[in-house]
């Protein structure tokens, strides 16, 4: 026992020692400064970080109505491949007024607005257990996030809001 204790010890006058010889061999005065280095070239800007995401304007809805309790409208989108359709997020809005919704969404106490996606095509569609009456000032947006914009992937889109989203692109509203 008396062996451990006296190793400890004369362990604990080491690392003292040690510790006093680094603080004092250290210098806190900076040495001369060294030659200027060569100049560097100006590379080319890379892209931006949203150069890939698509983001439609503001469209009009016009409805289609097949029958009282289910209405659409289907708008062209030539970018909407099957790989963007397996490898991208696709989101939709509409807004009436002020208000603006990511679909799905419930639009009355009977009602529910979606949408859809087929090639070249993004629908948008109401559902309800009564007749329907669509606003006409009523506009649809798509935003298409294609997979391969690095670390986009990690973040649900589908729970932010509409200004989040385009907070994060650095787009306009």
């Amino acid at each position: 026992m008396k062996t451990i204790q006296k190793t400890i010890s004369k362990s604990k006058y080491v690392l003292l020692a040690l510790l006093v010889v680094f603080s004092v061999s250290c210098s806190t005065e900076d040495g001369e400064p060294g030659p200027q280095g060569p100049a560097g070239t100006n590379g080319a800007d890379g892209a931006d970080g949203n150069a890939n995401v698509i983001i439609s304007d503001w469209y009009d809805l016009t409805w289609t109505a097949p029958n009282t309790t289910m209405t659409y409208h289907d708008q062209v989108v030539p970018e909407i491949t099957e790989n963007l359709i397996e490898a991208s997020v696709i989101l939709s809005y509409v807004r009436s007024s002020a208000t603006t919704y990511l679909l799905p969404a419930v639009w009355t106490n009977t009602s529910t607005i979606g949408s859809g996606v087929s090639l070249e095509n993004i629908r948008i569609y109401c559902r309800s257990e009564s007749n329907i009456i669509m606003p006409t000032d009523m506009q649809g947006r798509h935003i298409i996030i294609p997979a391969n914009i690095g670390g986009r992937a990690s973040l649900d889109f589908k729970n932010m809001s509409y200004e989040e989203v385009m907070d994060h692109f650095g787009l306009d509203y």
